[in-house]
């Protein structure tokens, strides 16, 4: 399944991309950091976290949040060795403790980061030449064909694109229609118990010049969450603190936050049944609350 993601980064290889990067401006208002929502106004920690999943939380129509569980290989092209294994490692180090299995060098990758001169151009190019690879014919495997324009259009500093498909949680089998016959799922799909989605695919492509001279470290944060997470890329997160809040007007200070770390931490500790935005927003209330709250039991 990695053939027309590979197609896609060897084309943006043949673009002939440079890459280079430094931080984006301090963020103009305060943030809600999650000591302070602990410590002091711990009854709005659920509201919270509810308004940060609903914010950044981007499944497709009818799906669950996705999450990895086939094996991460992570391919970084357009940059050079020296900058792409330092993402590579960084994004490495964040999926390794969520209990994403990690593909061994040479592995065949799932997961491409284009470093672009002029990303819409790339962006824009690669949606009209090799539509099918990011809609790939079925439905719900992605975000549709108003986000893809959206995607191509788009004149922000990063962009990303997830493929994710539904399986059948006790067997693992693809839940949805191949060919002929009923879904491995048949009796439940129409519930959706039973069933989780994992994301496939994932294309993202950094716009070097719009970066500003971005830190590196920031940089290879910012990419780990949408790598690893089905991010909305119009979210506003500007009352959080987030790295996500990087290369926009809210501006980020640094890396991955707690509510960054209690996101995928959420989301991966879902276990093998679908996770929606409310059960997400749920668990990750609990997590930060958990691990935040001075004295609590462990």
């Amino acid at each position: 399944m990695t053939g027309p993601l590979l197609a896609l980064s060897l084309a943006a290889a043949l673009a002939g991309q440079d890459a280079a990067g430094a931080p984006p401006a301090a963020p103009q208002e305060p943030t809600t950091r999650l000591e302070d929502v602990v410590v002091s106004r711990p009854d709005a920690l659920e509201a919270l976290a509810r308004e940060f999943v609903d914010s950044a939380a981007a499944a497709p129509a009818y799906r669950g949040l996705a999450r990895w569980n086939a094996e991460l290989c992570l391919g970084v092209v357009g940059l050079r060795a020296e900058a792409a294994h330092a993402i590579i490692d960084r994004v490495s180090d964040v999926a390794r403790p969520l209990g994403v299995r990690l593909g061994q060098p040479g592995c065949a990758p799932n997961a491409v980061i284009v470093a672009a001169s002029d990303g819409q151009q790339l962006a824009e190019a690669l949606v009209a030449e090799r539509r099918r690879a990011f809609r790939i014919g079925f439905t719900r495997s992605n975000r549709g064909a108003r986000a893809l324009e959206e995607f191509g259009a788009s004149d922000a500093a990063v962009r990303w694109w997830h493929i994710s498909f539904p399986y059948c949680a006790s067997s693992g089998a693809l839940a949805i229609r191949i060919f002929q016959g009923p879904p491995a799922c048949a009796s439940s799909f129409k519930r959706s118990t039973g069933i989780v989605d994992y994301l496939s695919r994932v294309l993202v492509i950094v716009d070097v010049p719009r970066l500003e001279g971005a830190d590196l470290d920031q940089l290879s944060d910012y990419l780990a969450m949408v790598v690893l997470a089905q991010v909305d890329a119009e979210a506003d997160l500007s009352r959080f603190d987030t790295v996500l809040n990087s290369f926009t007007p809210a501006g980020g200070e640094g890396g991955l936050t707690d509510w960054d770390r209690g996101y995928l931490e959420a989301l991966y500790g879902a276990g093998r049944y679908r996770l929606d935005p409310e059960a997400h927003a749920e668990a990750l209330a609990q997590l930060m609350s958990r691990q935040a709250a001075p004295g609590d039991a462990e």
